[in-house]
C-alpha cells in the first residue's frame, strides 16, 4: 500500500537587499545594484528592504530592472518601513546610587535605574 505525505506549502521568503533610501532615481524609485541580492529579481517581484544605517526594514515591489547597467529600480511601500530593533526604555522609582567599586555581595536587592531593553520580533 503506497503512503502519501501532505506538507503544506511554505512559499519562500521574499529576497532581502541592503539599500540606502537616500538614493532616489528622478521618478523617485531607490536604486539598488542587482549584485546585491541574495537571489535572481525580476519586475513585478516582492523584496524585503533593509537600510543598517538607520536601523529600519520594510518591503518594495521591483519597478524596473536595467540590465545593461546592472541597476534594479525599488518602489519602496514606505508605510511598511519599521525599526530593526526598537528600544523601550523603562524607567523605576525610588532609584539609589551606589558606587559601582561595591562587591556585588553589598548590592542592595532592588537597584532602581533606568534599563535599556530590546524586543524582538
Amino acid at each position: 500500500m503506497a503512503r502519501f505525505v501532505i506538507q503544506r506549502f511554505m512559499p519562500p521568503p521574499p529576497p532581502s537587499v541592503r539599500v540606502n533610501l537616500n538614493a532616489i532615481s528622478e521618478d523617485g524609485f531607490v536604486r539598488v545594484d542587482r549584485a546585491d541580492f541574495d537571489r535572481p529579481v525580476r519586475a513585478g517581484s516582492l523584496v524585503r528592504v533593509f537600510e543598517p544605517v538607520d536601523e529600519i526594514e520594510g518591503f518594495a515591489r521591483v519597478a524596473r530592472v536595467n540590465d545593461r547597467t546592472g541597476l534594479v529600480y525599488l518602489d519602496i511601500a514606505w508605510e511598511s518601513l519599521r525599526d530593526l530593533e526598537p528600544i523601550h526604555v523603562t524607567a523605576t522609582m525610588n532609584v539609589e546610587a551606589i558606587p559601582a567599586t561595591l562587591p556585588r555581595h553589598i548590592w542592595p536587592r532592588h537597584i532602581g535605574q533606568l534599563r535599556l531593553q530590546t524586543m524582538s520580533r
